[in-house]
């Protein structure tokens, strides 16, 4: 219902499916074959059990890391699918940032004028780029100020970068080129420069790169929505293998299962006690099983006794 593109409602749709739930099923078959094995090794020496200890359980154990973490990998498209990548327009003010939000938004969302410091608060909505909703956030003009009201606009400017994905810098072609602008992007953030006002480019800024546009004529739209997409690996066609998007709650419980499995692996190349790697394996069991139904020992017997022949 809170879908807001294309992607998202596939995403929710797959969600409801269960297509995660079938995913995390499938890797805790094979860790629950794989710890069941190695438990009955343990427990029932007398019965001459192979232990399938070394590069065959390595190898399993490793399969199965490797999806979790391909799952993991998909965390951020999923919050990026519920809640929009961040993107903050920022800049000096009066170089077209409220423009450029109403040009994207299709419709005068933010208040256009000539003065400086018109916007003193943020304007957050939301587009839909390709399939993928951006969350456009409207700043402050950032430069000095004694104005004790403009001044706490632009701490919140700077609070927004700080929380970003994506940073959209914009500069006036109309005014002499001086690169005054600082920005502190975010580690893992992204940054795109676009110069506004191509059609009133003063000399100083030939040569000078980032993408050129007119928020007065709409020219050079087409090639911002592809430069952003490009920049953030956006398009549709290249999400289609990762409709599976986890949540927080699943996040938290593959990264504890990952970890768990990093350890038994560890153990077992180190030729550990193979009690020490039936617990990770236990946990990491646990962990899965928080997504796709709880794992407990009668489980772990029932795959024992039903896959070897103890006592006979």
């Amino acid at each position: 219902i809170s879908a807001q593109t294309s992607l998202a409602l596939r995403s929710a749709n797959e969600q409801l499916d269960g297509r995660l739930g079938r995913t995390c099923e499938n890797i805790r078959a094979k860790l629950l074959g794989a710890t069941a094995h190695l438990e009955a090794f343990i427990d029932f020496p007398e019965e001459d059990i192979d232990p399938e200890v070394g590069a065959a359980l390595c190898k399993t154990l490793s399969e199965q890391s490797a999806s979790i973490a391909g799952l993991l990998s998909t965390a951020d498209q999923g919050r990026i699918l519920r809640e929009g990548v961040r993107t903050v327009i920022f800049g000096k003010p009066n170089v077209g940032k409220s423009s450029l939000l109403n040009r994207l938004l299709g419709y005068q969302r933010a208040i256009v004028s000539s003065k400086e410091g018109t916007t003193r608060d943020t304007i957050e909505e939301v587009v839909n780029l390709r399939g993928i909703p951006l969350r456009l956030i409207d700043t402050a003009g950032v430069r000095e100020s004694s104005d004790e009201i403009e001044q706490e606009g632009i701490a919140m400017t700077h609070g927004q970068v700080a929380r970003a994905d994506l940073v959209l810098v914009i500069w006036d072609l109309s005014e002499s080129f001086v690169d005054s602008a600082e920005v502190s992007i975010p580690d893992g953030a992204r940054r795109l420069d676009i110069l506004n006002k191509s059609d009133l480019e003063d000399v100083s800024w030939a040569g000078v790169k980032g993408l050129r546009i007119s928020c007065e004529s709409g020219s050079g739209f087409e090639d911002l929505e592809s430069a952003i997409s490009k920049l953030l690996s956006l398009d549709e066609a290249q999400w289609g293998d990762h409709s599976v998007a986890v949540n927080a709650r699943h996040q938290a419980c593959l990264t504890r299962a990952q970890s768990s499995l990093t350890r038994a692996i560890t153990s077992l190349r180190a030729g550990d006690e193979p009690e020490l790697t039936a617990l990770d394996l236990r946990e990491a069991l646990t962990a899965i099983g928080e997504i796709a139904g709880i794992v407990d020992t009668e489980e772990i017997l029932g795959e024992i006794f039903g896959n070897f022949c103890i006592g006979k």
